[in-house]
Formats: C-alpha cells, structure tokens, sequence
C-alpha cells in the first residue's frame, strides 16, 4: 500500500480495470483510476460499525491531494468520535431523506425527475464501492433517458402529460419495441413514485400516471447464443487470446453457464476439489447453488491454484478495493471483434451452454438446477430447443420400431422356410 503523493498520482495510468489504490498514511483514503479516459477521484472507504461507508471526495485536477486527503481526515475524525461515543446516537454518515418542499404549484417533468434522482435513486447508502457506482450509473440512466426520449417534456407541468403524449413517444419508436417498452416502464416508474405515499405522506406529488394504461410490446426473449460456426470461431480466437484473464474466464463461462459477477469474484474456498464442484455463493435471486465441473474446468482451474499465491482468496485476484478483478470489458470487445462476433454478449456464454444442455436432451428442472434458476419460469426460454430434442428423440425412437419390426419380420421368414426345408420324420 504506497503512500499517495503529487508524484505518485501522476505517474498513475489506467488500465483495462477500474484500479482503487489506498493511501497507507490516511485510513481510507484512496484514489480511483476508471479504464475508459483514465478519469481519477480522490475517495474515502471503510467499513464502520459492521456496515461499509463509502464517499466521493473529488476529481483528481479539480481538488488538491492536500485538500482530498484533509476531506478524508473529517470523515475519519466523525468515525473516530462517534465510536468513542459507543455509537449511540443518530448514524453521522446515514444520507438523510430529503422531504418534498410543499408547493402551490404543479411541478415540472424536471423537477420530477430531480426529485426521483435524490429521493429515491439516491437515497440509500452505499454498502461498498461497487454499490455506490451502481447508484450513480442507475441516476445517469434516469437522466439519459428523460434527455433522449423526453426532451420536449422537461418544463411542462405533470398534470398536464397524457397518455396521448407518451403514445406519441411510443409510436415514434416504430418497430423498436424493446426502447419503447422500456420508456414506458420508465415513466410509469416516475409517476408511480411521485404518486406513493408511505406513512400517509406523498413521496412528491399526486398526479395520474400517463403509462398506467399503456399496453407493451410483445417482446421475444433474448436467448442469443453462440450457434456451432460461430462456436468455432469462438474456440479458435481462444487459443490465439494474449490474455489469460480473459482466456480463463471464457472458457470458465462457457463450461459453468455461471454470471460474469460470479465468476469473477469465485473465491478458492468455494471449491470442492473432492467433488469437482464450485458452490456459488451469492447468486442473483440471493441462493446459493453447486456447479458441477467439467475437464476444461477443472484444468484451467488446476492451473490457476498451482500459479497462485497460497493465501489468495480469488481465483481473479485484482488490485482493486473488492480484491478481485470487476470486469474484462474492455478485452472482451477486442477478442469478439477478432472472432467476429460483435452481437454477442457476454451474457450470451450463459445462453450457450444452457442452449446446448438442452439440445442434449436435459429437462428444464436439469438447465435450472445448472445456472441455478430458482423457478421454471426463467428456465422456460429453452423449451423450445428441448422440444426439437424431443422430436428428434421421437423419430429416433420410431426409426428403432420399424427397424425391431423389420428384423422380426426377417427372422419369422428365416424360421418359416427352415421349416420347410426341414426333411419329414419317416416311421
């Protein structure tokens, strides 16, 4: 852990990862460095009584090192004091509610969506840094798509949108229907929101919500998956990928069908070398579930603990504040580029080898116990593969009668005429 200096800053450069380097003189206090641009903040972290407390400090350019780590200094004098004060006492470092200000007037789609932004985006604390930027990522989309979709509404009163008005948008999209629908489901959030009222008291203002009525789009699932040429050159720019990182992660994705998040953040405890199985801990609907591993699995896995330090925790072992690397965006584009397959995601290696369990024959419960679906309902998208397996099993199946009735056919005949052939018994 270095000691943060002018000198030291300047000679930070970004990397394919968003890196978080702490100072080793101020408790918590570090500097961020985004991939994209190399953009850096000053930032104070720590974990606080049980619970992780994060805070944004500055831009590195705009704010002096000096007055940064001063900043951080407050925050660690509050911590300091409340903890010498047992914490008793209201949390310092709770973000507190903003109330509506009473007004005669009906507010504007702007003031709408400020008020969304701070009062219900915003509003709860952060639990690492990881949380804190999907807060600010989750605002920023609220205010790209009021500035994209609703640039004529911004200084119009609430009261005065209409269905008809949010048609208008919708119908405009024409044959988008997956940006119309998600603008629906956007301003039906907003107007949802304003209109709420928990303990009695309204969260902004109460108005009619335009989108109540609004129907959506039929929407097919996004099952895109890697189809067996497009396989091939998946597995050919493999071999040819400059980085292990990457190299590892693909193969692992593929193999377990498991989320980015998990497996970038698989822990070496979670390995059941015994068993060949990885349990993953923390999955999206909050249950864990096993992965079996299969042989590309286990080598690259084999590889990576014998190349391993014996103390670490993660498999992708990174520098940053989480202790393992967030994301391989970055490579990912270039690799995909190379083979060619620039409509597919990184989620689509998850469609793909739940795909391909189901051309296998494997039954919706098999798929969902694999990518560790908690019900059916999710797992349904792949039904239709399993209903070519079905008929394809079914031709096999009628294939094998005629074949059984043709050869039984043939060895009646066969018996028939060794009986005729037979010489007769004389006395």
């Amino acid at each position: 852990m270095p000691n943060l200096t002018q000198r030291f800053l300047e000679k930070l450069k970004a990397g394919d990862v968003r890196v978080t380097v702490y100072d080793s003189s101020t408790a918590g206090f570090a500097v961020r460095v985004e991939p994209a641009g190399g953009r850096m903040t000053f930032c104070w972290y720590r974990k606080i009584h049980g619970s992780p407390r994060f805070r944004s400090i500055g831009e590195v350019g705009t704010m002096t090192l000096a007055d940064a780590r001063a900043e951080a200094d407050k925050l660690n004098a509050i911590s300091s004091a409340w903890k010498a004060g047992r914490y008793q006492g209201p949390d310092p470092f709770q973000k507190e509610r903003k109330l509506p200000v009473t007004r005669s007037t009906v507010p504007t789609f702007q003031e709408l969506l400020d008020a969304y932004v701070r009062d219900h985006v915003r509003v709860k604390a952060p639990t690492s840094p990881e949380h804190a930027e999907k807060i600010e990522r989750a605002a920023k989309v609220a205010t790209w798509m009021a500035s994209k979709y609703f640039p004529t509404w911004s200084n119009r009163a609430i009261d005065s949108i209409t269905i008809d008005d949010l048609l208008t948008v919708k119908h405009a999209l024409g044959a988008k229907h997956h940006s119309a629908n998600r603008c629906v489901e956007y301003i039906k959030a907003l107007f949802n929101w304003s209109n709420a009222a928990p303990d009695g008291k309204v969260n902004f203002w109460p108005v009619s919500n335009p989108a109540k009525q609004v129907a959506l789009h039929d929407e097919a699932p996004r099952t895109v998956f890697l189809e067996s040429d497009e396989l091939a050159r998946f597995n050919d720019a493999l071999k040819n990928e400059p980085s292990a990182d990457l190299r590892d992660f693909l193969i692992l994705a593929l193999a377990t069908g498991a989320r980015r998040g998990n497996i970038l953040g698989m822990r070496w405890a979670n390995i059941a070398w015994e068993r060949e199985a990885w349990v993953v801990p923390f999955a999206k609907n909050g249950r864990s579930y096993e992965v079996q591993l299969t042989r590309p699995a286990l080598t690259v896995l084999r590889r990576r603990r014998d190349l391993a330090a014996e103390d670490s925790t993660f498999v992708f072992p990174g520098i940053g504040a989480t202790g393992h690397l967030i994301n391989v965006n970055k490579l990912w584009h270039v690799f995909r580029t190379r083979a060619k397959l620039q409509h597919i995601r990184l989620h689509s290696l998850r469609h793909t080898a739940a795909s391909y369990l189901a051309q296998s024959g494997a039954s919706l419960q098999v798929i969902g116990a694999a990518l560790g679906h908690a019900s059916l309902g999710s797992t349904e998208v792949y039904s239709h593969l399993i209903s070519q397996t079905v008929r394809d099993a079914r031709e096999a199946s009628e294939r094998k009668m005629l074949e059984s009735v043709k050869s039984a056919k043939a060895r009646q005949k066969k018996a028939l005429a060794s009986r005729r052939a037979r010489p007769a018994l004389t006395a």
